[in-house]
């Protein structure tokens, strides 16, 4: 247990939360790649005659920025993940050097 005036941290506790986010990022990935595999299988079914094509362009610009930001927020946990690792490993690094 690493400990400061008015504040500890207990690293293995750290790293297995960090070991937490690394589930939820691969779970998110697992769902933007069925959702993408969804999309793709029934993309362009709404048709190309008139309805379906003015259906088409209102629709396909969300679809992508639905795929995109799925994958912004895989990304963004996989970050969190990392950073935690990197601060459950700091604070030994920071002790040995130290002591």
């Amino acid at each position: 247990m690493t400990a400061v005036t008015g504040f500890s941290v207990d690293p293995n506790a750290l790293a297995r939360q960090a070991a937490g986010y690394d589930t939820v990022a691969g779970m998110l990935a697992a769902v933007q790649q069925r959702l993408s595999a969804a999309m793709a299988a029934y993309h362009g079914c709404w048709g190309d005659d008139e309805a379906g094509s003015l259906f088409g362009v209102k629709y396909q610009p969300n679809e992508t920025n639905t795929v995109e930001q799925m994958g912004k927020g895989v990304t963004a946990v996989q970050n969190m993940a990392g950073v935690i690792h990197s601060w459950a490993q700091s604070y030994p690094d920071t002790d040995a050097t130290l002591t």
